[in-house]
């Protein structure tokens, strides 16, 4: 599952998570799910009913709702999953993609309502990588009209991005596949 090409497990991943974060609906009921699981600041919770987030910790838990098609064919592209998105296998980028999430799914309007953030996820291959990584990145539109990227490599960075209007796109870029048997 780790490589990122057509046909493997993370491009069916980040397809479907294009799909989640770009429909508005689907977005307010992701954000409401990962607020229960994981507090309403995606930290957990003080009586610890609520864990905090972590990338791999979460999405293999939605689609309960008859509405949303799961996020994973089945167990075993669950479990290379969980495998896959651990810390082992991406460089320290993941923290910065977990951060986007979370304060994507948790923001909220200045009168309180949830206000999740439309992200734009991208697959893409490095044959050279040993980890994945994440490239994050915001397009903002001068007043000319003329569009830029600005990467997003620090927290604040982030939390300003996801503040704004402005489109933020995460780019996965993923290793070749690690073939392995199958059981």
């Amino acid at each position: 599952m780790a490589g990122g090409t057509i046909g493997t497990g993370w491009y069916d991943l980040i397809q479907d998570l294009t799909a989640l974060f770009n429909d508005d609906q689907k977005r307010a009921r992701f954000a409401v799910v990962f607020k229960k699981k994981h507090g309403k600041n995606g930290n957990g919770s003080d009586d610890g009913s609520a864990k905090p987030y972590k990338f791999g910790q979460f999405a293999d838990q939605f689609g309960d709702d008859p509405q949303d098609r799961p996020l994973f064919r089945g167990d075993n592209s669950r479990g290379q999953f969980l495998l896959d998105s651990g810390t082992r296998h991406w460089d320290s980028s993941v923290e910065l993609l977990e951060l986007a999430i979370k304060q994507s799914l948790t923001r909220v309007k200045s009168d309180g309502t949830d206000w999740p953030k439309r992200i734009k996820f991208v697959s893409a291959a490095d044959p050279n990588a040993t980890k994945a990584r994440a490239e994050i990145k915001v397009s903002t539109t001068a007043a000319s009209g003329a569009t830029s990227d600005q990467p997003l490599v620090t927290a604040e960075a982030i939390n300003s991005a996801v503040a704004s209007d402005d489109l933020v796109t995460i780019t996965i870029v993923c290793p070749p596949a690690n073939l392995r048997p199958r059981p």
